[in-house]
């Protein structure tokens, strides 16, 4: 039975998207399995994903992939282009061209050679062996699981339409409203039951609350999900828990109701 709920704040006319991130954040361990909430997981805000920026993901990360990169002193691979040319070059241990390596990547040859490997070279990740280039360190996924949070007062359809991108990474997405419309819930839960995606309320300023959980499903695109992971680790890596926050309309919307858990973290790292 789905329970609807209402939205409690004070002064209503000042609530923006960004004061809803605090309780969506805090909420976090609604939005996994009974097991999963029960792992170390990471609340992270605005961090870019192949397509779109979620407003929240929670992403578990492998210890061991991770430590495995520090022994060989690797980095992330935050670059689309090279995260998709290291895990293709998984597939030619014995050395490809970069023209062969072109076709299967779809990058063009001299984007390969100028850019993409020699990066890639200095990073540690590949070596140039005459005109082959091949795999000198392991490229692991990062992230054991993700779970991204679209976050939207009212507009539940754009929320649904941004959501829907960022099942190309995840294995649980869900949209979180400041309320339920007055008026076609039965359109709104139709189409979040047919797009697979969950559904939150914002209580009020200090309270989430999960109403409808999606499956738990592989990724879409196992790329799209290893470099989310690398991004994340980036982030992690670096102490943060919040990519760049992009203004909106020229303007840098951040909470009025307390601090912005982007700047000082309602995110971080989860252990239970």
């Amino acid at each position: 039975m789905i329970r609807l709920v209402s939205i409690v704040h004070s002064p209503a006319q000042g609530v923006l998207e960004a004061d809803m991130l605090r309780p969506v954040a805090v909420a976090a361990s609604q939005f996994l399995t009974d097991r999963k909430a029960r792992q170390p997981h990471h609340v992270l805000f605005e961090l870019q994903a192949v397509e779109g920026v979620p407003d929240i993901v929670v992403a578990s990360l492998d210890d061991e992939a991770i430590e495995e990169r520090h022994r060989l002193g690797l980095g992330p691979v935050t670059s689309g282009a090279q995260c998709l040319t290291a895990r293709a070059l998984r597939e030619f241990r014995d050395g490809v061209t970069a023209t062969r390596l072109s076709d299967y990547v779809r990058l063009s040859v001299g984007h390969l050679r100028e850019s993409v490997l020699p990066a890639l070279e200095e990073a540690g990740y590949v070596q140039r062996d005459a005109s082959t280039w091949r795999p000198s360190a392991p490229f692991r996924p990062l992230a054991r699981w993700l779970v991204a949070v679209e976050v939207k007062r009212r507009a539940w359809r754009e929320a649904v339409s941004q959501a829907r991108r960022y099942l190309r990474f995840s294995n649980r997405t869900f949209i979180a409203l400041e309320g339920p419309p007055t008026k076609r819930l039965g359109e709104q839960f139709e189409a979040l039951r047919v797009a697979g995606i969950g559904l939150a309320f914002v209580e009020s300023l200090e309270e989430a609350r999960v109403v409808t959980r999606p499956k738990w499903t592989p990724p879409a695109s196992k790329f799209d999900a290893h470099l989310v992971g690398e991004r994340a680790w980036h982030l992690v890596a670096n102490g943060a828990t919040s990519g760049p926050i992009r203004p909106v309309f020229g303007r840098q919307l951040l909470a009025t109701a307390g601090a912005d858990p982007r700047l000082v973290g309602a995110g971080g790292l989860i252990r239970l």
